[in-house]
């Protein structure tokens, strides 16, 4: 008995809707050229009490032809007519399908949040929520990501205003720039940096970059979600341009009192 020819062929072949005796059979008849049961069993390999029963199923299929005589010999029909009339077969059941199935279809909502890993993912998201922003962006971060994020700021409409906390030297036209006064107890309580923008097109990203280019992070179009973020990097502003405003002893006694609520409440 000869081992079972071409099983690359016979699997596609069975992938496709033949049983695997008619499958190597089909094969067999290629090679051949024409057979009868015995001479197709020994060529494929399947049993003798099987193989009839699968040339039967090929004819059937349109996969071979029968001389009709007592003891039969069969052909196979040539692969691009049997494919061909199964492609077609196929294309109308498809065709029948889809109007059914396209009016099940209930309307797919867009995901409101997608997790984004590397620092390419997390500038792509801030274009979006950049070029998304109608009146107003609201943007934190570390200037050595917010100046590799620079080419996508560009997406900022010219009628938004922009207002930057930045934890160090940082500048960006048409923006207002705010310097953090404490990068360096910020640096100390966190050994990542990361990088907030909210807009008013109701879109937000915040990210996270442990190494210089390791980044993990989030977008969203939740308005809850950007209304937080919104609001984190609006209370750093205000607390910020408060304690530059208070005397330095009253500013020099509310910043230990800060630092110490910090450190009670920081995770």
């Amino acid at each position: 008995m000869r081992k079972q020819p071409h099983a690359t062929l016979t699997t596609v072949l069975e992938e496709l809707g033949l049983a695997q005796y008619e499958a190597r059979s089909y094969v067999a008849l290629l090679e051949l050229g024409a057979g009868n049961g015995y001479v197709v069993a020994k060529h494929s390999g399947v049993p003798t009490a099987k193989v009839y029963e699968a040339l039967a199923s090929l004819v059937a299929k349109g996969f071979a032809r029968s001389d009709g005589m007592q003891k039969p010999t069969y052909r196979a029909v040539p692969p691009d007519a049997a494919l061909g009339a199964m492609r077609t077969s196929v294309q109308e059941t498809i065709d029948h399908l889809l109007p059914p199935l396209r009016a099940l279809t209930a309307e797919q909502p867009a995901f409101a949040a997608r997790s984004l890993l590397g620092r390419a993912a997390v500038c792509r998201a801030l274009r979006d929520v950049a070029g998304c922003a109608r009146k107003k962006l609201l943007l934190t971060g570390w200037p050595l990501d917010l100046e590799a994020a620079r080419s996508e700021l560009t997406a900022i409409p010219k009628r938004c205003k922009v207002f930057v906390l930045s934890y160090g030297d940082f500048a960006l036209p048409r923006a207002r720039v705010f310097l953090h006064r404490r990068t360096d107890l910020v640096a100390k309580e966190h050994t990542g940096r990361w990088l907030i923008a909210a807009g008013d097109g109701c879109q937000a990203v915040a990210a996270t970059f442990a190494q210089a280019t390791k980044a993990t992070g989030i977008w969203t179009s939740d308005e809850g979600l950007t209304r937080v973020l919104a609001d984190h990097i609006l209370h750093d502003i205000s607390l910020n341009e408060l304690m530059a405003t208070l005397p330095p002893q009253a500013a020099a006694a509310a910043e230990k009192q800060l630092t110490t609520l910090r450190r009670t409440l920081y995770l």
